[in-house]
């Protein structure tokens, strides 16, 4: 893959040499986009990314004629070959540009307790390849009466296979986390390991409240007339609402790689997300 021929290549660059690593962009996923999102407009001695427009390319061919008619036709073409942006995959469920517009860029990567907000934190567990995460969201209204969300915190803990972490002492971290947020004392997990992760979180005072998360969504439920169970929630409600919340630019995140890597690439499939 990219990363695999760029670290066999870099130490095989002679004196003043460069790598010149030309693209088109696509959709918002990738090595390409990682660095044009971590990197564009701040360059430095090691690398510089330039976003080249068709017409700055090419002008003989992408007049301005041509371009007001792409941008008329095909709003995705003209997006990726008149302004080289990366393009909204049509089954991508937040759209970059609600992300782009979410993302604290001059802000904080964490934001402190406020008096008159309120905060939940949740966590997904994972001890080897899976990474265990954690965020701590907080939420109130505005003078309007409009409910406003930020993520005010974002961590990852990673093991392997060779060192799995050690989940009596992930937690630990978990607990020193989120007690600065009105003495929270509790986190919302799901029904993967749970009983053993609330055991170990229960022996240092930390209360882990576990969520049952299953496939679809509550009406499709109440069409078969089964009432749903205590403390289950489904996963495309879930999904339907985050996006609902970003589409209404009423949420903030962390200027977080991983956070917004895994954001943008979340998918419907099916009418549902993954």
């Amino acid at each position: 893959n990219f990363d695999q021929q760029l670290q066999a290549a870099a130490g095989r660059v002679v004196e003043g040499g460069q790598i010149l690593s030309v693209g088109s962009p696509w959709s918002p996923s990738g090595p390409a986009y990682e660095r044009f999102a971590t990197g564009f407009g701040r360059p430095t001695v090691d690398r510089v990314i330039v976003k080249a427009p068709g017409p700055a390319m090419n002008p003989v061919w992408w007049t301005p004629e041509r371009c007001e008619a792409i941008r008329r036709s095909n709003a995705t073409a003209y997006t990726t070959d008149v302004l080289a942006g990366f393009a909204d995959p049509s089954a991508s469920l937040i759209m970059q540009s609600q992300i782009k517009h979410a993302v604290r860029k001059d802000g904080p990567a964490i934001v402190p307790c406020a008096p008159s907000h309120a905060y939940v934190a949740a966590m997904d567990p994972g001890t080897r390849g899976n990474a265990w995460t954690l965020v701590v969201v907080g939420g109130w209204h505005d003078a309007d009466g409009v409910a406003r969300f930020e993520v005010c915190l974002v961590r990852e803990w990673k093991g392997t296979s060779e060192w799995p972490l050690v989940p009596s002492e992930v937690l630990k971290q978990v607990a020193s986390l989120v007690y600065p947020y009105h003495k929270l004392k509790r986190v919302f997990t799901d029904q993967h390991s749970a009983d053993a992760i609330r055991d170990a979180g229960s022996r240092i005072g930390l209360d882990v409240l576990i969520r049952t998360v299953v496939a679809g969504n509550a009406p499709e439920l109440a069409a078969t007339g089964k009432p749903p169970k205590k403390g289950t929630v489904y996963r495309n409600d879930m999904f339907e609402t985050m996006a609902g919340i970003f589409a209404s630019e009423a949420i903030t995140v962390p200027d977080d790689r991983t956070l917004v890597s895994d954001l943008l690439s979340i998918r419907r499939v099916n009418g549902g997300s993954t």
